[in-house]
């Protein structure tokens, strides 16, 4: 899990599933703590990352420099 720029959580891959684990990171988790509470376990974050929504998130993901080069390319116009 890792927050986006927007401050929404998102969520890359679970080992199994774990229902409540998604429905509060929709929610809003305080922290990784909080979470591995209620799956009484571990479980790792990313950095924070850009939430494509619009034409302009992707223009503004294509500028940043920590976008992939190759990623970027695909964001910008042709």
């Amino acid at each position: 899990m890792a927050p986006a720029t927007d401050g929404r959580p998102f969520l890359i891959a679970l080992a199994r599933p774990e229902p409540a684990l998604v429905r509060a990171a929709a929610d809003g988790l305080p922290d990784r703590q909080a979470a591995a509470e209620l799956i009484g376990g571990e479980f790792g974050l990313l950095r924070s990352e850009r939430r494509l929504v619009s034409a302009g998130d992707a223009r503004a993901f294509a500028a940043d420099p920590l976008t992939p080069p190759e990623l970027a390319a695909l964001l910008r116009p042709s």
